[in-house]
């Protein structure tokens, strides 16, 4: 797993395909490390419940097998995050902190 850089919270991805509730409340995404094989996406929301909130980012987690750092200050869901993976063997850590 590539570094976290040691923020606050480090959520592991469960091995599924449905839209997953990281936080439900506002957030600082600062990256999304693979654990397992890279195939599919991974789709967040800013969202504070799993019911498919607009897309915030979709990005194919093969380009991202050294794992993926949204920037030295992270990225802002102002309503909450969730994540949804396209395969469910493409286990994640969820780098974030609350704001």
């Amino acid at each position: 797993m590539a570094n976290t850089n040691g923020h606050a919270n480090r959520t592991e991805t469960i091995g599924d395909t449905a839209e997953n509730v990281i936080s439900a409340k506002p957030c600082i995404l600062y990256g999304i490390y693979p654990r397992l094989t890279t195939t599919g996406t991974i789709t967040t929301r800013n969202t504070a419940t799993a019911a498919g909130g607009a897309v915030e980012h979709i990005c194919a987690i093969g380009l991202t097998q050294q794992g993926k750092t949204f920037g030295p200050k992270g990225v802002i869901y102002r309503t909450g995050l969730t994540i949804q993976l396209s395969v469910a063997s493409d286990l994640c850590t969820i780098a974030w902190e609350p704001l």
